[in-house]
């Protein structure tokens, strides 16, 4: 399940403060057949950044820079030079850096002729979060980017899959919209080919692996909070084994 690991496993993108992470600032929500999602509470993309100073403006625009670099997705080039523009601009007396970024993206890609949908705070909501799409499908939704995820079986073999990554951005006016030609497959620690991000989770997965192949793991324990997603997903399994 992405979104199922702790902030240390990409440690640069939380700038050494992990502990920053607020899990309570998302909402987490199950649907029929197996579905689940995570996304920020409403307004809290706008809310994103109150009250900060110099410094911690500099630390979200470096993070956005890591995300970049190290994923190719969600964030892309083009956002990167809409939040450097921010570094310096001025925000307004009852306004945040959160909602204020939101309006540069938003005043950029009207100027390139890219449609993102209106910006509403449902819409807004679901940058950063985490769609989950019974059984092997996610999206990662942000600046009117995409991370998409999708895990296929290789014949029988419970410990392996074909896992595939997809970046998506709504086009900008002019941009090359013929159809995209899928690369690989590469091999999980093949860092010529994943960025940095991706090689981390594989990584993170192969140790979960691991783990729960140990003797004297018995199976986890849920959050009925956070990890409701998981727990929805295995008993669709259930279902559909037993169907």
């Amino acid at each position: 399940m992405e979104g199922y690991h702790v902030p240390q496993t990409h440690p640069q993108l939380t700038l050494g403060h992990p502990e920053s992470y607020d899990p309570d600032s998302l909402v987490y929500s199950v649907y029929e057949h197996g579905h689940s999602s995570f996304q920020l509470r409403p307004n809290a993309q706008a809310e994103k950044g109150r009250q900060v100073g110099v410094a911690e403006i500099d630390a979200i625009i470096e993070s956005v820079h890591l995300l970049n670099a190290g994923l190719g997705a969600m964030t892309m080039e083009r956002d990167v030079y809409v939040v450097d523009g921010m570094r310096n601009h001025p925000i307004p007396e009852g306004s945040t850096f959160g909602t204020e970024l939101v309006k540069e993206i938003y005043r950029y890609a009207e100027g390139a002729g890219i449609k993102m949908p209106p910006p509403d705070p449902a819409a807004l909501a679901r940058w950063g979060g985490m769609f989950f799409h019974f059984p092997n499908y996610f999206v990662l939704p942000q600046y009117g980017n995409a991370l998409c995820y999708r895990s296929r079986p290789i014949g029988d073999d419970p410990e392996a899959c074909l896992f595939e990554l997809w970046s998506v951005s709504i086009p900008a006016a002019g941009d090359d919209a013929s159809r995209p030609v899928a690369e690989g497959p590469y091999a999980p620690d093949d860092e010529a080919h994943w960025p940095r991000i991706p090689l981390q989770d594989f990584s993170n997965i192969e140790r979960q692996q691991r783990g729960v192949h140990t003797l004297g793991f018995d199976g986890p324990r849920l959050s009925h909070d956070y990890e409701q997603g998981i727990t929805t997903m295995h008993r669709e399994l259930d279902r559909y084994l037993a169907s």
